[in-house]
């Protein structure tokens, strides 16, 4: 049995990945496990994992159905076990690289470099969990319609997304395992690539893979953004205008 883990910092398409490789019988793959836990829970949760034990009972998250196509606790047939995390939800970051090397984990790190279409996804994503309760849409009713955007709260989750791609960009380059980064714009406009991409790097047979989510924020930000025209004019002739328009 070998492990992995992903790295992100959110809204970088994680979750459709997530649930695409669970499609995958060689492959079993947790969601954000270690959100919401004590260090001491967290160090349960690893150890679980590695043991082959349930922790159900110590994260809501293990049998999330969302994420899975089989029984969350089904692992025959797995080659490969692993989960997701944001750097943030870790208390002891020195400390959980160090376990994830010593135990030869590879390390896929799902960034996106659109950091502004990522902050009007977390800020969509926050209107999602209130009308919803949830921050991705499994089915496609529940995807949300435009919505206003504050330009300051906008500007602050980019400053907040920078500072977050510092932090995973720093882990990710000093961590001595085996690593591979993927960027969400590849996942969007290539994603069987991706996955092959990943299949290959996880090891495992080649397959077509199948997600579980829908795209709550579309290409299209004028269908996205109610007031489209003034976060346009907020960022006109600054680095981040031409973002907008890209993935």
């Amino acid at each position: 049995m070998e492990y992995f883990t992903v790295i992100t910092e959110g809204r970088a398409g994680s979750s459709l990945l997530i649930s695409s490789l669970n499609s995958h019988p060689e492959i079993l793959c947790f969601p954000e496990v270690l959100a919401d836990l004590s260090d001491e829970w967290q160090d349960r949760v690893l150890d679980a994992i590695v043991k082959g034990k349930s922790f159900s009972n110590l994260s809501r998250l293990a049998e999330d159905r969302r994420y899975f196509h089989r029984s969350p606790g089904d692992r025959s047939g797995a080659l490969q076990i692993g989960f997701k995390v944001k750097l943030s939800q870790v208390g002891r970051l020195r400390k959980f690289a160090t376990y994830l090397d010593e135990r030869n984990y590879s390390l896929i790190y799902l960034t996106r470099k659109n950091i502004v279409r990522a902050a009007i996804s977390e800020i969509r994503a926050e209107a999602l969990r209130k009308a919803h309760g949830v921050s991705n849409a499994s089915r496609a009713s529940q995807v949300i319609g435009r919505i206003r955007i504050d330009p300051s709260a906008l500007m602050e989750e980019v400053i907040s997304r920078l500072h977050r791609e510092e932090i995973h960009t720093a882990f990710f380059d000093a961590y001595p395992g085996r690593k591979e980064r993927f960027d969400y714009s590849e996942l969007q406009t290539d994603p069987s690539n991706v996955f092959g991409l990943v299949l290959r790097f996880l090891g495992v047979s080649q397959r077509e893979l199948v997600g579980k989510f829908h795209k709550n924020t579309p290409q299209d930000l004028e269908a996205a953004i109610e007031n489209f025209e003034e976060i346009r004019d907020l960022l006109s002739g600054t680095s981040y205008a031409d973002l907008l328009k890209a993935v």
